[in-house]
């Protein structure tokens, strides 16, 4: 069967599904290959965004709309989650559609510091029964769940580690891990 190729000079624009912007997004690579600004280019282009700076490590992306909480740690990203639920009861919309937690193993890092220190655990491994990673987990993830409860898409940035998958009775493959799947 012989193939009936486009004609290249007369193509025309696809139109950007509306639903796109429905998903939640984890962007995983190396330092420095552009995640971020992908990340940022994208959520502005189907909507609105504000990213979650758990680095300094922002200047110079354009068009970033960045809350620093790598200044202040997990107290204040549930400080900003209370805010914009508030914010959303009194204005009935927020001011952005996406949020971009960047990246999010950082967030993770700040949120365990957290529950380490109103435990007095020296680490959450150190917690008896694991009950360290129990109480990060319905810390971080009941967190992120009350975030996306006010309507806002939030997407994730991540460092990863390239690490070798092999299934049963098959060759092995490459894949990038999220640096938050160590918790």
């Amino acid at each position: 069967m012989a193939t009936e190729y486009l004609d290249l000079y007369d193509l025309t624009v696809e139109k950007i599904d509306p639903e796109i912007g429905d998903y939640s997004f984890t962007i995983t690579g190396d330092g420095g290959v552009g995640k971020s600004t992908f990340a940022n280019a994208l959520f502005n282009k189907i909507g609105t965004s504000v990213t979650f700076g758990c680095e300094d490590r922002f200047k110079g992306l354009p068009n970033l709309k960045l809350v620093p909480i790598w200044k202040d740690g997990w107290e204040a990203f549930v400080g900003y989650k209370t805010r914009l639920k508030k914010g959303l009861k009194q204005a009935g919309k927020l001011p952005f559609t996406h949020i971009v937690i960047d990246p999010v193993g950082q967030l993770g890092d700040m949120c365990e510091e957290y529950i380490c220190q109103e435990n007095g655990w020296e680490n959450i491994s150190s917690a008896p029964y694991g009950n360290g990673y129990k109480a990060f987990e319905k810390e971080f993830v009941d967190t992120i769940k009350e975030l996306r409860a006010t309507g806002v898409r939030v997407n994730f940035i991540s460092h990863g580690k390239s690490e070798t998958i092999t299934p049963p009775r098959q060759e092995g493959y490459q894949v990038q891990m999220p640096d938050i799947q160590k918790k």
